[in-house]
C-alpha cells in the first residue's frame, strides 16, 4: 500500500495513473509538435536488404508503399504491422502484373524468429510480384531535385520527420518512375491495373489526398510530379503536418 494525499493507493491504481499521465503526456507532445520522432537510422549503414537503387522499377507498372519510421533499426530487424501487412497484401494480390515494393528506409534485414511480424512477412513474400528492399534515403535523393533537402538536414530537423520523409518519397518515386502510391493503410478491394493514369484520392471538397496517387512516367504525369517534387524543393515546411503531403498536390490541382 502507498499513501498518496495521505490516502491510501493500491500499488496497481498509481502505477495506473502513472501510465495515463505518461501517455497523456506523450500524445501532448506529439500533438503540438514538441516531440520530435528520429529519423537518425537512415544515416546508419549497417546490415540491410538489398537497395532500391539497384535494381530499376518498371515505369507505370509499379505499386509503392514506403516505411519511413525507424522501428526495424530499433528492434534489430525488419518489422510490419497487422494493417500494414493487410494494405501490402491487398494491393499484390489485387494486382498481379503489377510490381508491389515495400521499401524500408531503416536499416535492417528479416529475421524468422516466430513473431507474428516474422509470419506476416513470410506469408507476403509468397506472393511472386512482391519486393522488399531498403531504400537508403542519400542514394535515392542524390542528382534529384531534393537531393541538398536531404544532405542539408532540413529534413531530419522538421517537427514531423517520419511523415514528412514519407512526403518526400512518395512525389520522388512517382518522379522516378510513375505508377502507383499507395498509403500503409490502405486496403485495395479492387485492381487498379485498368485504371486510366493520373489521378489521386480526394480528402474533401477543398483538399486532395496524397494517401492513394498514380502518375503516368511521361506526358502530364510527368511533368505533375516534376511539378511537385519542385515545390517540395522550395517550399518544404517542417512545422506543419500536412503542408509536404497533401497540401503539395491540393496547390497543382
Amino acid at each position: 500500500m502507498f499513501k498518496l494525499f495521505h490516502y491510501p493507493v493500491r500499488r496497481n491504481v498509481l502505477i495506473s495513473i502513472f501510465a495515463i499521465m505518461s501517455i497523456s503526456y506523450i500524445t501532448f507532445m506529439i500533438l503540438t509538435g514538441l516531440f520530435k520522432e528520429s529519423i537518425a537510422c537512415y544515416r546508419i549503414k549497417g546490415d540491410s536488404l538489398p537497395d532500391i537503387s539497384d535494381v530499376n522499377p518498371v515505369k507505370g507498372k509499379s505499386i509503392f508503399f514506403h516505411e519511413t519510421s525507424c522501428n526495424s533499426y530499433t528492434d534489430g530487424k525488419i518489422k510490419i504491422s497487422s494493417r500494414q501487412a493487410c494494405a501490402v497484401e491487398s494491393a499484390a494480390r489485387m494486382n498481379p502484373n503489377f510490381d508491389v515494393y515495400l521499401l524500408y528506409t531503416s536499416p535492417g534485414i528479416i529475421k524468422y524468429e516466430d513473431t507474428t511480424s516474422d509470419k506476416f512477412l513470410k506469408a507476403l513474400l509468397t506472393y511472386k510480384n512482391l519486393k522488399i528492399y531498403h531504400l537508403d534515403f542519400e542514394r535515392y535523393t542524390k542528382d534529384t531535385p531534393l537531393e541538398d533537402l536531404y544532405k542539408s538536414g532540413q529534413l531530419e530537423s522538421s517537427s514531423y520527420a517520419p511523415s514528412h520523409a514519407s512526403d518526400v518519397l512518395r512525389y520522388l518515386s512517382l518522379w522516378k518512375y510513375g505508377g502507383i502510391y499507395l498509403d500503409l493503410d490502405v486496403i485495395v478491394i479492387k485492381s487498379l491495373e485498368d485504371l486510366s493514369p493520373n489521378y489521386a484520392g480526394s480528402e474533401s471538397q477543398a483538399n486532395v489526398a496524397a494517401g492513394v496517387l498514380n502518375l503516368a512516367p511521361t506526358g502530364d504525369g510527368h511533368h505533375f510530379a516534376e511539378l511537385c517534387v519542385e515545390d517540395l524543393k522550395h517550399n518544404f515546411n517542417g512545422d506543419v503536418w500536412g503542408y509536404n503531403g497533401p497540401g503539395v498536390i491540393t496547390r497543382f490541382v
